[in-house]
């Protein structure tokens, strides 16, 4: 546990906030992430190391490619590095983000591709079940992203997330984009699942007897999703009969 900070002088960089939030965001995503990073920044290993120890704060631009790359916005890493750092709310309005324009310009166009223009369905719960609001998403990326994240535009919806149970990762109306081809369930994954009248988000942990659906923010740990053998869920102590309707793979705060 670090000390905690109270004065401004002792603060750390910027760079090591963001540092220490990848830190704990790639030990959350598992084996293999850290490399799959580097990779795709055709980097060498230990400078990824590097970034996450703080030895190197790297340069905003960097940062935001980081985050585009990762599909979390510039915020949810300095968001996880004050916890990790133990740096007091008050103080983290000394830490100025990106400007939102500097941001678009890293959010989905990487590496200066070639961008192909698709069309994302929205998509919100009906009674019986989600239906296609009827709007659509103009998306400017390359073909090559939507691989990187495991699915392709044809099989890409948006929903809006409604409520804190994510956040502070996923806040109350982000957008977010679903692969509706990937409804393999994989350790801290986070889903959607659909029931009737509504979709809810939630992140994918396997327990001893049922799987277990919980939410980021530990304040509505009542609202967790239990999976059992029969793939019978319980909400809010309802009992409903639950779908996976997709993997979010990406947070689109800024389109």
């Amino acid at each position: 546990m670090n000390k905690k900070t109270n004065n401004v002088s002792e603060l750390p960089t910027i760079g090591r906030v963001f540092g220490a939030g990848l830190d704990r965001h790639l030990k959350h995503a598992g084996r293999g992430a850290a490399r799959s990073l580097a990779l795709k920044m055709d980097k060498h290993d230990s400078y990824i190391s590097d970034l996450r120890k703080g030895k190197s704060g790297g340069t905003e631009e960097t940062r935001l490619r980081i985050a585009a790359l990762l599909g979390f916005p510039y915020e949810y890493f300095l968001n996880l590095g004050f916890k990790e750092l133990n740096i007091p709310e008050h103080l983290h309005r000394e830490y100025v983000s990106p400007r939102k324009q500097d941001i678009a310009k890293h959010r989905l166009v990487l590496d200066n591709e070639e961008d192909t223009l698709s069309w994302i369905p929205l998509v919100e719960p009906s009674d019986t079940g989600p239906r296609a609001t009827g709007k659509n998403l103009k998306l400017y990326a390359t073909k090559e992203w939507f691989e990187e994240h495991g699915t392709t535009s044809a099989d890409c919806v948006c929903i809006i997330q409604a409520g804190d149970a994510m956040s502070p990762q996923i806040q109350d109306g982000d957008l977010l984009f679903l692969a509706r081809n990937d409804k393999k369930l994989r350790e801290t994954q986070v889903y959607a699942l659909s029931s009737e009248d509504r979709i809810v988000v939630r992140r994918f942990f396997a327990g001893s007897r049922d799987d277990i659906f919980e939410c980021d923010n530990r304040d509505r740990k009542h609202l967790d999703v239990h999976l059992s053998p029969a793939a019978k869920m319980m909400c809010e102590n309802a009992p409903r009969s639950w779908k996976i309707y997709g993997r979010v793979f990406f947070v689109g705060r800024y389109l």
